[in-house]
């Protein structure tokens, strides 16, 4: 094989490979726009018409559709001009190289803890918020057109912006990385037909933005306090708190972040620990491979915090307390706390 003919092969696959990424773009940006879906649909539709016709030497018909399709396209174009743009659009949001800083564990959990606070209160007094967390597609743009704050994210801020009667609470509140980068943002709302009438401009905008980006959007109804959130073009409504966390906290996990179940099975100490079913067994186990498991603390750090931090030291301290119980048990007399403490007790053992 020559070098000619090895360049050649790498152009063809070239070729094919980009192809197929647009392809699998425009098919994934189908998906989340109604528009855009029924034009392909249409398209569909048409050529089927042109085979038939053609099969079935239909004249007419096929004279009709050789019109359609000779000038179709610079109709498209015409017709269908904001949903190109926002596609182009997006494309040049792509954050290809990161612009922002990849968060820490510490560092997410701190901004999901202040965000789960604040959405929190607001929740109980139905203060309308909408939040939109920036992740690869820049929202620049949008920065760009609303009032600037670079503050550190804290609940007592993200309720003081959406209070009423603050001129910020209407907009909706963007935040780059652990930062509150502005306010006041005015985000394009959705036309999808899947939202429910009765949900406002609010959930609207909240849906519109992930439809375009890639972002994270969180909003409490003004109405029922109900917390949602919309990503992908999608909107998960009257989420619970736990819900609401959950969600957040894995859907701001790195790309390339590798779960602790995957890494656990390696080591034979820990896979032993991970099949067990029952507490009194755990801790058994837990106790009697102790020394297994501190000698992966370099490189498994949960096992080091747990042995370092303050689960071993509640964990001890419970079982002082619970001797301390049965050496003077005699004086509790309450059927009932005897019965908690022997379950205490079990998942102590």
């Amino acid at each position: 094989m020559t070098l000619d003919s090895v360049f050649e092969l790498i152009k063809k696959f070239a070729d094919v490979l980009i192809v197929w990424a647009m392809f699998y773009y425009i098919l994934k940006n189908l998906r989340k726009n109604v528009k855009m879906a029924l034009l392909f649909k249409g398209i569909i539709i048409i050529i089927v018409l042109k085979l038939v016709s053609d099969l079935f030497d239909l004249v007419t018909i096929s004279f009709i559709l050789n019109y359609v399709i000779e000038w179709g396209p610079i109709a498209l174009i015409i017709i269908f001009q904001p949903e190109i743009r926002n596609v182009l659009e997006q494309l040049g949001r792509s954050q290809l190289l990161g612009r922002h800083k990849v968060l820490t564990v510490d560092e997410r959990e701190k901004v999901v803890y202040e965000i789960v606070n604040a959405v929190e209160y607001l929740k109980k007094m139905r203060i309308g918020a909408l939040i939109v967390i920036e992740r690869d597609n820049s929202l620049q743009d949008y920065i760009e057109r609303s009032r600037k704050i670079y503050g550190d994210i804290s609940s007592d801020l993200l309720i003081s912006i959406f209070f009423p009667n603050n001129p910020l609470h209407d907009g909706g509140l963007i935040i780059q990385g652990d930062k509150i980068t502005s306010a006041g943002a005015v985000f394009p709302t959705s036309d999808s037909l899947k939202i429910s009438k009765r949900l406002g401009t609010r959930h609207r905008a909240a849906l519109g933005i992930s439809e375009e980006t890639d972002c994270l959007s969180l909003v409490v109804s003004e109405e029922t306090g109900r917390i949602s959130i919309a990503m992908g073009g999608e909107l998960f409504y009257n989420l619970t708190i736990d819900e609401f966390k959950l969600m957040i906290l894995e859907e701001l996990k790195p790309k390339k972040e590798v779960s602790v179940e995957k890494d656990i099975p390696k080591d034979p100490a820990v896979t032993d620990i991970c099949d067990i079913k029952y507490s009194a067994e755990f801790f058994a186990t837990v106790s009697s491979k102790k020394e297994d498991l501190l000698d992966l603390a370099d490189d498994y750090e949960p096992v080091k915090k747990f042995f370092a931090g303050q689960q071993k030291g509640i964990f001890d301290n419970a079982v002082k307390l619970m001797s301390i119980y049965e050496d003077s048990k005699s004086f509790i007399v309450n059927a009932d706390i005897e019965s908690y403490v022997q379950q205490v007790n079990t998942i102590l053992k």
